[in-house]
Order: C-alpha cells, then structure tokens, then sequence
C-alpha cells in the first residue's frame, strides 16, 4: 500500500479546519473535490478517518493514528525536496535579542536552521533592544528580535499584553512607595510602566532588573507565581 502525498495533505488540512468546506475554499477545489479525495484515502487504509453529520466533522481512532504519521511524512518529504533544492550555503549568521526572548522563542527555531544549515556558523547577541537596534543598522548584527518602539522598520511576529503580577494576598499594592520590579533603563516595558504609574502619580521603589530575573527564572521553574516575593509588584 502506498500514500498519495497529496492525499495526505488534504486529508491534514481538512483535520486541522475541520471542514471540508473551509479546505475547499483554501486549496481552490471543490467540496465534492476535497470529500472523493478523502474516501479515496479511507479506501487505501481501509478504515474510515472523519465522522460526518450535517454540522460537525471529527476524527475517528484511525484518523488520529494517521494524522500523526502523515505529518511526520510530509515534514521529512519537504526537509528532503529543500535540502536538494537550496545550494549548499556558508558562512555566519549573527541574530540579536533579548535574554527573554532568546529564552522564549529561539532554542526550537536555532535548532532547525543548525539542522538545515549545518556549515552556516551562527552567533547570538544578547542585549537589550535599545541596544541592537543600532548594531542592525550598523551592520554588525543581520537580524534582531526587538520589542517594537516608534519608528522602528520590521516585521511583527508576535503580540501579546504587558500585565502586572503580584502576590495573591495584594500585598505588595498596600505599600507606599509601591515596591517594583523593573528592568533596567533603555528597556520599552520598563518606560512603558514608568509612564504608566506616573499618569496616576504613583510613588514608587524601583527593584533592580537582577531580582526580576530572578522570579522570572524561579517562576518558570515551578509553573507558577506561587513562590515569588509578596512584597514587590512585577511587569510582564
């Protein structure tokens, strides 16, 4: 028995839309396209994958057992096509961000371009945005992951709210001045709190960025705020 790739690939996008519809609309073919598409798939492995009625569409056991198998194949099928069609690329590669970000968003991502680009020499730079974003524009770094601020050119890749975090019981909010944990100047989400708290003309004591790293790394490490400092209010 052998899979048809575009079989598989219709069959995964109908899992993940669940529509037959919606992936109609997508992969500009026909609902009744996209359906014989995936009876002639349930024919080749014998078992049905999706559970139909007139409103809702799921996988059946031997949907999610293919489901897991047709995403491997097709992930090693384009890593094979793309290795055999890009040229064989040297050189250094130097990538910017903050420790945050590199902690959040870059270890799964470094690892896929080391696997695809093994002879590529890749170095990261962590600082602070203020600070890379002239290294960009001088040239000495290729690519930065910054926090955006006005005038900055770039692509967005990511959004997500700054919110506060204290300790469960408020204790820290009753203080006056009000205990916070900042990082260091030049950060945006620190001049954004500042000017935040100063619109309500909040006094303030200023904990350094050493012990927000700190709770930061703590907190990650036992998946919650439980343990951090009562006294001190945090940014996020």
């Amino acid at each position: 028995m052998q899979l048809d790739h575009t079989l598989l690939r219709t069959f995964l996008a109908c899992v993940d839309a669940m529509s037959f519809s919606r992936v109609a609309t997508c992969v500009h073919k026909s609902p009744a396209t996209v359906s014989m598409q995936i009876q002639r798939l349930e024919q080749r492995i014998g078992k049905p994958l999706f559970l139909r009625d007139t409103r809702n569409l799921s996988l059946t056991g031997a949907g999610e057992e293919l489901e897991t198998y047709a995403r491997r194949m097709l992930r090693l099928h384009d890593e094979a096509v793309a290795a055999f069609q890009r040229p064989e690329m040297e050189g250094t590669v130097t990538i910017g961000a903050p420790d945050d970000y590199i902690a959040a968003m870059l270890p799964d991502v470094l690892r896929r371009f080391g696997e695809q680009f093994p002879r590529v020499e890749l170095n990261v730079v962590c600082a602070q945005s203020t600070a890379l974003l002239p290294q960009v524009a001088a040239g000495d770094i290729d690519l930065a992951i910054v926090t955006r601020t006005g005038g900055t050119e770039g692509r967005q890749i990511r959004r997500e709210p700054m919110v506060w975090i204290g300790s469960r019981d408020g204790r820290a909010l009753s203080r006056d001045p009000l205990p916070v944990a900042l990082y260091e100047p030049g950060s945006q989400a620190r001049t954004v709190a500042l000017a935040a708290l100063a619109r309500i003309s909040q006094s303030i004591r200023c904990i350094g960025p050493k012990n927000l790293r700190t709770f930061f790394c703590n907190r990650e490490l036992s998946g919650s705020d439980a343990g951090s400092d009562a006294n001190t209010l945090y940014l996020r």
